[in-house]
């Protein structure tokens, strides 16, 4: 429980700045979700000239694109036409398609990604390489290439995620002398979530993207996606941290929204399950998209004034 609520109040201490007018700084070191931002287009908007931090980001270009055409990394899509090489990371095969009547929309092929091997066989990768290559059967299994890492013995193929460098996407391989650095490792913080291509339909309806603990939104791609329902329920800021409510209304363009509900920077709203062990807990961060983190579903019924208490005493 005592780690639990450390990652929490970390959380709640992240937010609570976040809610604070963003100071001049290093850019690495803003709140929000950074990489979600910049890969949709959206552009900073700063309280104060000079300043590095964004207060907020305006994505008002998202609702007056067009309709008949698909869009990604900034460009526009005619039906049948492939998105560019250069776009492709190791997102796959997308082609702009308009199926019957609806808009125009992204077709992308499903490739298998977990190719198992046969005993003593194995499939080479390295950082250039989005898939596992052809197998390889050595006839001694001796002559497989090893990595030493982190204090584990790893064989050629296997991947990894240095300790010392979280962000890095690494592969054992020949050669390997312990540096994370290409043809063995890549940095995740560039590479394309491709979002525009698997996750419009969240996009249009106002969803939330989600991270889980330990990932930075400043660098990393959500994994999944709150969208709104029926019985959700807007924390107003002032009741989570444990004062008065006093409904204070925000500037033009200072509010998130989920689906259809609307939320004011600091406002949370939380979705727990009586079947599992975690939670949803969302807030308006950095407008205009809610921020989400699934936690541990205890996390989900304290408030930051309960958090820091717990703290003190863990």
């Amino acid at each position: 429980m005592k780690s639990t609520i450390i990652i929490v109040l970390a959380l709640c201490i992240c937010w609570t700045a976040a809610r604070s007018p963003p100071k001049p700084g290093c850019e690495n070191d803003c709140p929000g979700p950074l990489k979600f931002y910049k890969e949709l287009g959206c552009k900073p908007v700063m309280m104060n000239e000079g300043d590095c931090c964004a207060q907020r980001y305006d994505c008002d270009h998202l609702a007056t694109r067009s309709k008949d055409k698909c869009h990604a990394f900034g460009r526009e899509y005619n039906p049948s036409e492939e998105l560019r090489e250069e776009d492709k990371s190791c997102l796959g095969e997308c082609t702009c398609i308009k199926p019957g009547e609806d808009d125009p929309t992204w077709a992308c092929a499903t490739v298998e990604l977990q190719v198992p091997s046969a005993a003593g066989c194995y499939r080479p990768q390295n950082a250039s390489m989005c898939f596992p290559g052809p197998e390889v059967c050595p006839p001694n299994a001796d002559d497989i290439a090893k990595c030493e890492v982190d204090g584990n013995t790893l064989n050629d193929g296997d991947y990894f995620e240095p300790a010392a460098d979280p962000f890095k996407a690494c592969w054992c391989g020949p050669g390997w002398k312990g540096e994370y650095e290409a043809p063995f490792c890549k940095d995740m913080r560039e590479q394309k979530c491709g979002m525009e291509l698997h996750d419009m339909t969240e996009l249009e309806n106002n969803c939330a993207p989600i991270w889980s603990v330990g990932q930075d939104p400043r660098h990393e791609c959500p994994r999944m996606w709150r969208c709104q329902k029926d019985d959700d329920v807007v924390t107003p800021r002032e009741k989570d941290m444990g004062t008065p409510e006093t409904e204070t209304p925000e500037p033009e363009g200072m509010t998130c929204k989920l689906g259809n509900l609307s939320m004011r920077r600091g406002d949370s709203v939380d979705q727990r399950s009586t079947e599992t062990l975690d939670c949803i807990k969302c807030i308006c961060d950095i407008p205009p998209m809610a921020t989400c983190l699934r936690l541990p579903k205890d996390s989900c019924y304290l408030t930051a004034e309960e958090m820091a208490d717990s703290h003190e005493k863990a």
